[in-house]
């Protein structure tokens, strides 16, 4: 499925499971797609959970997905809270939507469908995939931090070798 349409697929659905919207964009090679949802986060306050700031994936001007975000919240647990949540202050916090539903289980299965040079640029740019936090935010907590955690990187880093050098027939 083309890329554009998939965006907009995704636009129409009421309450889209976030882990589903990420498992989507990876299969059908969303791109775009899935880089921006990896870079969704929420800037809550950790006493109260209010929310004080979404940054959510616009498919358009003015039109975002409709995320489930009470259902994230339900899978948020006090033991995960450290690992996560990227502190502001002592009570605001980021919270990464792609580290709460544990991307790294969803994208390691859908990982081993990987072939192709477009593929390992795929690859790539999900490794490469950076938070992007308004500026007032920066000052805080840096511009370098990685959507997705170290045990993925490596899966990918050893992925994209392995088919790099089936591509150029290097694996004997």
């Amino acid at each position: 499925m083309d890329e554009e349409v998939g965006a907009l697929v995704l636009s129409m659905v009421k309450s889209l499971d976030y882990g589903t919207a990420i498992e989507l964009a990876f299969k059908y090679r969303w791109r775009n797609v899935l880089n921006r949802l990896l870079k969704m986060y929420l800037v809550i306050d950790r006493n109260t959970s209010k929310i004080f700031h979404k940054g959510t994936l616009s498919i358009n001007e003015g039109e975002y997905l409709d995320i489930d975000i009470g259902k994230l919240f339900l899978n948020y647990n006090e033991s995960r809270r450290g690992e996560s949540d990227i502190i502001i202050s002592d009570s605001i916090c980021v919270y990464p939507l792609v580290t709460n539903i544990d991307a790294s289980e969803i994208l390691l299965f859908e990982i081993r469908t990987i072939s192709g040079e477009s593929d390992i640029e795929m690859l790539m740019d999900t490794c490469n995939a950076k938070f992007e936090f308004p500026a007032d935010m920066c000052d805080s907590i840096g511009r370098d931090i990685r959507c997705i955690d170290a045990r993925f990187l490596v899966s990918c880093l050893v992925i994209a070798a392995s088919e790099s050098c089936r591509l150029n027939n290097l694996d004997g």
